[in-house]
């Protein structure tokens, strides 16, 4: 997708702080976290939210806390996305915050 803000985050085609990332997702902080250590999981392939996602989102929420908790010793996390404009979706490509909590 030539305009999507993610797809060109994948493509290196602008910067951004990786927190992980495997063939299938890049996992980033939040340019404007709610709370240090606020992160995106972001799926390689462009879908437009998790009702469009063949991929196993909870592994990689699973996965995403382990390193927040070892990196930013977070006692307790909020898992949240959005689906569809109307509900608050800015970024139209699947994406999944991670927002830790002191």
């Amino acid at each position: 997708m030539n305009d999507c803000i993610f797809c060109k985050i994948i493509a290196n085609e602008l910067e951004s702080k990786k927190v992980f990332e495997d063939e299938k997702v890049l996992v980033i902080l939040d340019a404007y976290g709610k709370s240090k250590g606020h992160s995106l999981i972001i799926p390689k392939k462009h879908s437009e939210n998790i009702l469009q996602e063949d991929i196993d989102l909870v592994f990689y929420i699973k996965k995403t806390i382990e390193i927040l908790k070892k990196d930013y010793q977070a006692n307790d996390y909020k898992v949240l996305t959005n689906i569809g404009e109307n509900a608050g979706q800015e970024i139209l490509h699947t994406h999944v915050h991670i927002i830790p909590y002191y």
